[in-house]
């Protein structure tokens, strides 16, 4: 039996180009463990964070046929409440005002911008009002003109739409109240 000679190149052969390679290898392996550690790590810890930032969810309030044309009715918001992994299910969230027009509806949210109480339906069945500071709203969410008002806006209108089936559905937003602009909290 007849023994090759194994030729290696001379950078193989050189103590300080091995211990490079074995560090380069260590380094990479290192950083793979690291990634399979930390990458479900930080979803997990993100995930609750990830999904709040997303787009809001429709809420059912009613069905269409529960509206009258033109006249403004009052729904609450009902719906499972996140926060976090723990969820609270059926939560009262609010109040909205929806007015029906044909196939459409607007959405307002029932609470006032100027103070946060709850917009009230006015006797006249025309205007909306504040009954704790008397801020008046027309049915189009304007602040009333000729009558006292302290708000410095008009109401919040939410996204809302009909579904196939007729269900109507808002998007429930909270604003901050007692500014001259709709601001969008949480």
């Amino acid at each position: 039996m007849e023994f090759v000679p194994l030729v290696m190149s001379s950078a193989m052969t050189h103590p300080s180009s091995r211990r490079r390679a074995l560090t380069v290898l260590a380094g990479a392996g290192a950083t793979g463990a690291l990634a399979v550690v930390v990458l479900p790590a930080a979803r997990l810890v993100a995930g609750p964070a990830a999904v709040a930032g997303g787009e809001r969810p429709w809420i059912t309030v009613a069905r269409l046929h529960e509206l009258t044309e033109g006249k403004p009715a009052r729904f609450r918001v009902i719906a499972d409440l996140k926060d976090g992994y723990a969820t609270a299910r059926q939560q009262p969230l609010g109040q909205v005002w929806l007015i029906r027009k044909g196939i459409e509806v607007t959405a307002f949210t029932a609470t006032c911008p100027h103070l946060g109480c709850t917009i009230d339906l006015a006797s006249d069945q025309k205007h909306f009002y504040c009954p704790c500071h008397t801020s008046w709203f027309d049915l189009d969410g304007k602040k009333t003109e000729g009558k006292p008002n302290q708000s410095l806006r008009g109401l919040d209108p939410l996204p809302a739409r009909v579904s196939a089936d007729q269900r109507v559905e808002v998007q429930f937003l909270r604003f901050r109240a007692g500014t001259a602009s709709a601001e969008v909290l949480g």
